[in-house]
């Protein structure tokens, strides 16, 4: 059994280790922060330090550069006006949305091969 003393305390690390990440990221990335709602906000937090964590002591730079990258250049794609389009048009097909189909005799007609 867990004692009332060790459960307090290992509350009290979480939610500070917790604290530290979420403001260190959004002091960091405050546009990307800025734009996430809550339980983005914690995604984002959690996947640095999961990051963190996962890596050894040499490699855990490099390992957070991979998650910050991975969110800024999802961000960027989410910052691009033809975004909610996009998203909108996911899934239905050329037919669907109206436009032509090719073969593929035509297509590489099209593109000159």
């Amino acid at each position: 059994m867990v004692s009332p003393e060790h459960s307090r305390a290992a509350q009290a690390i979480t939610e500070r280790l917790e604290a530290t990440v979420r403001e260190a990221t959004a002091e960091q990335y405050p546009a990307i922060w800025d734009a996430l709602n809550e339980v983005g906000r914690s995604l984002f937090a959690s996947d640095v330090a999961e990051a963190y964590v996962a890596a050894p002591a040499e490699d855990r730079g490099p390992a957070i550069v991979e998650v910050l990258e991975a969110w800024h250049g999802s961000w960027l794609v989410r910052q691009d006006p033809r975004y909610r389009g996009a998203v909108d048009r996911a899934g239905h097909t050329a037919e669907e949305l109206g436009e032509p189909v090719y073969s593929m005799g035509k297509l590489g007609t099209r593109i000159g091969l």
